[in-house]
């Protein structure tokens, strides 16, 4: 059971950071306007989830990495914290357009 449990903390890890990248994308701008145009982004975390799935499944190399196979549902336990992410940082750049150079857009851009 513990090491089920480390590999579904690993892949909402995964899932988590997958959210901040796409977040990370513009600083003001919505990701819905902004769209999916960088294709070698795409590709990497594409890349990085099959990684994700390979480290998890393959015999061997996950009892290295003290984790076992997940099953399906198991791997969306990550999805409802990377939404969140997702929507904080989609109403953080909403107030940061619509109240420009106040002390909300100071403080919480880069």
């Amino acid at each position: 059971m513990e090491k089920h449990a480390q590999a579904c903390y690993f892949c909402g890890t995964v899932l988590c950071q997958i959210a901040n990248i796409l977040i990370n994308k513009t600083k003001k701008e919505s990701l819905f306007s902004h769209g999916f145009g960088n294709w070698h982004m795409n590709a990497a975390i594409l890349f990085t989830l099959c990684h994700m799935v390979f480290l998890i499944n393959v015999p061997g190399l996950n009892v290295g990495l003290n984790m076992y196979p997940l099953k399906g549902p198991w791997y969306c336990a990550g999805i409802p914290f990377a939404i969140y992410i997702f929507f904080y940082a989609e109403f953080r750049k909403l107030c940061c357009r619509h109240y420009p150079k106040s002390w909300y857009d100071r403080e919480f851009t880069w």
